[in-house]
C-alpha cells in the first residue's frame, strides 16, 4: 500500500488558491501596507511550488481512497464486514516481543522523558503491535492490487467540468470527480486552512513587529522599553502562558489603534451545531461565545489548555461561556474513564470544575482511592460520591459524549470548538482571535 501522507508531511503547509503574486495586497493599517513581497523568502518559495505539492497531495488521496476501494470488494467477494476483514488482517500480524520492545526503549530513550522500561514497556508494545498490523495490512492491499484490475481513466489533477467524469476504476467499482472531492474536502480543508494559517501568522508577526518600532518612536522610547512595559513587567506567576497572553493583548491593542485589516483569508470553516445541554459549563449562560472543549482528564495537553481557558473566561467575563464534554481516550489512558466518572459524581454536588482543576494538577494519581481523596478535599458527600461512581447513567452519559464527539470529528484531546468552529490553534493567541471572530461575527 502507497503511504498515505494526510496531514504529517510539510506539503499539507502548502495547500492554497494558486496565482498569489507578490504584490498582492494581504493587510492594510494606517502605518503601511503589506503584500507577499513582505514575507519570508522561504514564503513566497512556498507560493511558487503550490502546484506541484497540491498535485502530490491530491494524487496521495487518491491511493488512500482505491486501497480502500480494494479492501471493500475483498470484504464483499468474502461476504465479510469491512470491520472484520480488516480484523482478519491485523490478526495475521506477529505480536511485538518483549526484545523487540526494550530494543526499541534502548534506541529510543530520549523520548520518554526519564522513565524506566517497566514503566513504558505497555506502551511501546501497543505502538510495535499496531506498527505491525499497519505492515499486514500494506502488504495485503498491495496483494490485492495484483489480483483487482485498476484503470486510471484521467488524472485527479485534471480541470474536468463534469463532476461524474471517472478517475480510476477498481474491478467494478469507480471513482468519479464529485466522489473525489466530497470523500477528501476534510483533509483538503486541513491541508488549506493549515496554509492560511501560516501565511497570516507570519503576516501579524511582521505588522507587529512594525508597529512596536513605529509606537515606540511615536512614544520617543526604545522598542526594547516598550516591550518591558507592556509585556515583561507585568509578568507575575512566569506560567508558561503568561508572556504570550500579555503579547496577544498588546498586539490586539496596537493593530486597533493603528487599524490593521487582515485581508488574506483561509477556507471558509463549517460551523457544527455542538450539543451543550445538560452539560457542565462555567460563565454567563446567555454568553454570545460558546466554547465546547472535549477533554480527556488524564491527557497532558488537556491539562496545559485548561488554565488558558480560564484566562479567556477571565479576559473576556460575560461574552464566553465554557462547556467541557467528554473523550477518554481509553486506550493510552487506563485511568480517564474513571476520572471522568469522577467529575461527573462531583458534578451532581456542584464542584465539577473544583474537581477537574485537582485532576489535572494530579494526572499521576487518578486511582480509585485518589479520586475519592479529591472528593473529601472538596467536601464532598462521600456516600453519594461513591453511589454516583458507580452509576450507569453516568457512564453511559460519558460513552454518549464521546460517540457525539466522534461524529463531530473529534479524535484527539483537547479538542475545542468555538460557536462550532473547530478550534485549529490551541494558544492563547488562537482562543483570543476564535473568541474576537465570533462575537464580530454575531
Amino acid at each position: 500500500m502507497r503511504k498515505i501522507l494526510i496531514g504529517i508531511l510539510v506539503l499539507s503547509a502548502y495547500i492554497l488558491t494558486s496565482g498569489q503574486e507578490t504584490n498582492s495586497l494581504l493587510a492594510t493599517s494606517r502605518y503601511r501596507n503589506y503584500t507577499l513581497s513582505d514575507l519570508s523568502s522561504d514564503v513566497i518559495k512556498a507560493f511558487n511550488e503550490f502546484p506541484l505539492k497540491l498535485a502530490q497531495y491530491r494524487r496521495s488521496l487518491l491511493e488512500n481512497m482505491i486501497s480502500a476501494t480494494l479492501l471493500k470488494l475483498e470484504s464483499e467477494r468474502l461476504k465479510l464486514s469491512e470491520e472484520k476483514l480488516i480484523q482478519r488482517i491485523k490478526n495475521t500480524a506477529q505480536k511485538p516481543s518483549i526484545q523487540e520492545a526494550e530494543n526499541f526503549y534502548q534506541s529510543n530513550r530520549d523520548i520518554f522523558g526519564g522513565k524506566s522500561f517497566e514503566e513504558v514497556k505497555d506502551q511501546i508494545l501497543r505502538f510495535l503491535a499496531n506498527k505491525k498490523e499497519q505492515e499486514a495490512l500494506e502488504k495485503y492491499v498491495e496483494a490485492l492490487r495484483q489480483r483487482i484490475k485498476i484503470n486510471f481513466d484521467r488524472d485527479v489533477n485534471s480541470q474536468s467540468t463534469n463532476p461524474q467524469d471517472v478517475i480510476v476504476s477498481i474491478g467494478n467499482k469507480k471513482i468519479t470527480f464529485a466522489e473525489f472531492e466530497k470523500t477528501n474536502a476534510p483533509a483538503l480543508y486541513e491541508a488549506e486552512a493549515n496554509f492560511a494559517d501560516m501565511i497570516i501568522e507570519k503576516l501579524e508577526e511582521k505588522i507587529f513587529d512594525d508597529l512596536v518600532l513605529a509606537e515606540a518612536q511615536s512614544l520617543g522610547v526604545a522598542s526594547n522599553d516598550l516591550i518591558a512595559e507592556q509585556i515583561t513587567n507585568k509578568i507575575k506567576d512566569f506560567s508558561g502562558y503568561e508572556e504570550e497572553f500579555l503579547t496577544a493583548k498588546f498586539r490586539k491593542r496596537l493593530f486597533e489603534k493603528y487599524n490593521v485589516k487582515i485581508l488574506f483569508k483561509g477556507p471558509k470553516p463549517s460551523i457544527q451545531n455542538i450539543s451543550t445541554q445538560g452539560k457542565p459549563s462555567k460563565g454567563n449562560p446567555a454568553a454570545p461565545v460558546v466554547i465546547v472543549m472535549f477533554s480527556d482528564f488524564q491527557c497532558p495537553a488537556c491539562a496545559a489548555t485548561h488554565p488558558l481557558l480560564e484566562a479567556i473566561l477571565n479576559e473576556y467575563k460575560d461574552k464566553v461561556r465554557l462547556v467541557v464534554r467528554n473523550f477518554p481516550l481509553v486506550e493510552i489512558h487506563k485511568n480517564a474513564f474513571r476520572a471522568a466518572q469522577a467529575a461527573k459524581a462531583a458534578e451532581r454536588q456542584g464542584k465539577f470544575f473544583e474537581y477537574i482543576e485537582i485532576l489535572y494538577k494530579n494526572q499521576q494519581a487518578l486511582d480509585q482511592e485518589s479520586l475519592k481523596a479529591y472528593a473529601r478535599q472538596l467536601g464532598l458527600d462521600m456516600k453519594r460520591f461513591e453511589a454516583d461512581m458507580s452509576d450507569k447513567t453516568i457512564a453511559d452519559s460519558i460513552w454518549k459524549d464521546v460517540e457525539e464527539g466522534k461524529n463531530y470529528g473529534v479524535s484527539a484531546t483537547p479538542t475545542i470548538f468555538v460557536n462550532g468552529v473547530k478550534l485549529r490553534d490551541i494558544s492563547i493567541r488562537g482562543l483570543m482571535k476564535a473568541v474576537e471572530n465570533a462575537i464580530e461575527n454575531q
